[in-house]
């Protein structure tokens, strides 16, 4: 799997996750719940923040489109702050960068089957400095590269 393929991949189930209730789009409502989910505080006033960003159509939700722009924004404020917490979710021994076994729980999360061999790849691709750990600017550099 080449990492554009991989990267629509984790956009569709990332979005198929936060779409709980299955109609094609995202709502405040449910992408509350996700971040409240992952235990990220101020989750209420990310998902407005995102939603006042990313909802380019003014439908009051988001469009999977509409979702892989904002996931390929990160520079945004609003857009920032929610990915660092998401980061940070994930970051679970809190030492600002995600180890190989936090990365294998992000897969399990988004239901993305990857053999170990394919995740330790992936891995290597996304630690450019190679000291074995991903922190949040080598994660912002990959998704720029795709």
């Amino acid at each position: 799997m080449d990492d554009r393929q991989l990267a629509n991949d984790l956009v569709d189930r990332l979005f198929e996750k936060m779409d709980l209730d299955g109609n094609g789009r995202i709502s405040l409502d449910e992408m509350t719940h996700v971040l409240l989910g992952l235990g990220i505080e101020g989750a209420k006033e990310i998902a407005e923040a995102t939603m006042a960003t990313g909802d380019t159509d003014h439908s009051g939700d988001l469009d999977r489109d509409e979702f892989a722009v904002i996931l390929g924004t990160l520079e945004s404020t609003a857009i920032g702050i929610g990915f660092q917490l998401l980061f940070a979710a994930f970051d679970t021994d809190d030492d600002g960068n995600i180890d190989d076994t936090e990365l294998e729980r992000l897969f399990l999360f988004l239901d993305v089957p990857l053999a170990p061999a394919e995740r330790r790849q992936l891995f290597s691709r996304v630690d450019a400095d190679g000291n074995g750990l991903i922190s949040a600017s080598e994660v912002k550099e990959a998704l720029a590269r795709l």
